[in-house]
């Protein structure tokens, strides 16, 4: 996102955080940043899947956001937006018109502090996400 300024620079005036998806310890670093700031009761917008590509299917979710949501004991609010591959296909620049949903789902309450309660953050809600898509699950083959 960082390399398109049409959406790099409204989300750096919004307060978007950028959370490192290759370099591991720089990802470690981001994930405690997300943890400080769920716990002092900020809302944060997380999308799990870390990237969007041409090829339809609901990618695996990293674990950062959810394992911020487990320490700092807040729950996730699932969002499924669909219509988006259609709206903002791979490589375009400019979005094309298209019916965009979104669906906000009940929140998931993490049962613990610790990376077991994590994983369930993120397999619930991951679950929750993809019934709802309409996409399918690009981690079966």
């Amino acid at each position: 996102m960082l390399a398109h300024p049409l959406a790099a620079i409204p989300l750096k005036r919004l307060g978007a955080v950028f959370v490192e998806r290759f370099d591991t310890v720089r990802g470690v670093e981001d994930t405690h940043a997300l943890e400080r700031r769920a716990g002092a009761g900020n809302a944060l917008v997380v999308f799990a899947e870390g990237t969007f590509r041409e090829p339809p299917g609901v990618l695996p979710f990293r674990m950062g956001a959810f394992l911020a949501a487990a320490r700092a004991d807040v729950p996730v609010i699932p969002v499924t937006l669909s219509g988006t591959r259609r709206l903002l296909p791979d490589l375009s620049l400019w979005p094309r018109y298209s019916k965009l949903t979104v669906t906000v789902h009940p929140p998931i309450i993490p049962a613990g502090a610790n990376w077991h309660a994590a994983l369930v953050l993120r397999d619930t809600a991951r679950a929750v996400i993809l019934a709802q898509s309409g996409e399918p699950d690009a981690t079966v083959r």
